[in-house]
């Protein structure tokens, strides 16, 4: 074990004696290896600097190694005076950070054949460790893996079976989760009546189970919602006072960032509303560009009267045109050296298979933000929802 290293590592010390008394003592010091260890009440400070040799020899052998009680005059509060000791490192892992000493009256030395029964016993005692240490993160990793897959299947029940059938228009969405599970959620609504679609988008704060929960009910209401004819606004701001009312002084506060967009489906204009989520991407058929489009307003779940941010906006498609949203774990999205994708990259996949179908379209998308991320780890949801008018 390298020096260096030790003084970064815990260090622990464990004392047996086996004199014909059979009294027995045991202490253990973690310790940062600094010249001199700070003492804890009823266990037992190693002035490190003094042995450091000495254990770095042991820790590299890796063997047992025979001393003298006299060595270690910290010993003698444990009655441990005037012994000879055999010092075993135990290794688990390729690494040592136990050291056992075994103490016997002087006149009754260690031999070689107690000394291989030791080493076996230093060796039993590093394969136990590990076990245990495998176990306890099977283990662990186990309960993190039912978690992430319950959030998951609640995810993937919250998105749209379907999309809304029309002549005019076409409709698709799409969502990769990241491995945590982040809050992302889109939908297409129609209303009961045939006449009205809403097209949401957002992202809920925190990940896994929790953000599902919130995702959930937001869900919920929205579709009630659709059902009563409301304003794109009038939803932003029913879903902000349900995040507000309900999660700001809670131990974990939960915010959600949405656009909401609604289409009367016996027209060509959408109506919108934002609560902090980006932009609109509106490519033009006639000047084959990408326009974008800001959506405004705040955070919701931060205020609990959001009437000054209030914003509703419109804007018009032609036949060709094409409407996609997305969430930031898109644009945000990093290769090996932190780069993000960013929006030139975006409207370039956009422009690059603007000519596919629909569904087709994102999922070359998605497949260009993989060719940039690489083998980097997929830190957020990446959501896609888009809207093209046929004719």
């Amino acid at each position: 074990m390298d020096v260096d290293m030790a003084r970064q590592s815990t260090f622990k010390v464990r004392i047996q004696t086996t004199s014909e008394e059979k009294e027995s003592f045991e202490t253990s010091k973690k310790r940062n290896l600094r010249k001199e260890l700070e003492p804890i009440p009823g266990e037992m400070s190693l002035p490190i600097n003094r042995y450091e040799f000495f254990l770095k020899e042991v820790f590299e052998l890796k063997e047992s190694k025979l001393a003298l009680s006299s060595d270690f005059p910290e010993l003698e509060k444990f009655g441990m005076w005037g012994l000879n000791l055999a010092i075993l490192p135990v290794v688990h892992t390729d690494k040592s950070d136990i050291v056992v000493i075994l103490g016997k009256r002087k006149d009754r030395q260690f031999n070689s054949e107690e000394l291989e029964v030791l080493n076996a016993f230093a060796i039993q005692a590093g394969i136990s460790i590990q076990n245990y240490h495998l176990f306890d993160q099977r283990a662990q990793k186990e309960r993190l893996d039912k978690e992430i897959e319950i959030a998951k299947e609640l995810q993937r029940s919250l998105l749209p079976r379907k999309m809304p059938e029309h002549s005019g228009y076409e409709f698709a969405g799409t969502m990769v989760a990241a491995r945590g599970v982040g809050g992302d959620y889109y939908d297409f609504i129609t209303d009961p009546f045939n006449t009205e679609t809403v097209i949401c988008i957002g992202d809920v704060s925190g990940k896994g189970v929790p953000a599902g929960i919130v995702m959930a009910t937001v869900r919920t209401i929205i579709h009630s919602l659709v059902r009563k004819k409301v304003s794109p606004w009038d939803i932003v701001n029913t879903v902000n006072t349900y995040i507000f009312q309900n999660y700001n002084d809670s131990t974990s506060p939960r915010f959600m960032s949405m656009t909401v967009i609604k289409w009367e489906m016996n027209r060509n204009d959408f109506s919108f509303s934002g609560a902090g989520q980006g932009n609109l991407f509106l490519y033009k058929a006639s000047s084959q560009k990408i326009e974008e489009i800001s959506t405004g307003g705040i955070i919701l779940g931060i205020d609990p009267d959001i009437s000054k941010f209030e914003n509703l906006n419109q804007f018009r498609m032609q036949p060709g045109d094409l409407l996609i949203m997305c969430t930031d774990g898109v644009l945000e999205a990093s290769d090996r050296d932190g780069i993000q994708f960013e929006t030139d990259r975006f409207k370039k996949s956009i422009l690059q298979f603007q000519n596919e179908p629909l569904q087709a379209m994102l999922d070359g998308i998605v497949s260009e933000i993989r060719k940039f991320t690489g083998n980097q780890e997929q830190m957020d949801d990446i959501t896609l929802a888009a809207i093209r008018r046929l004719r």
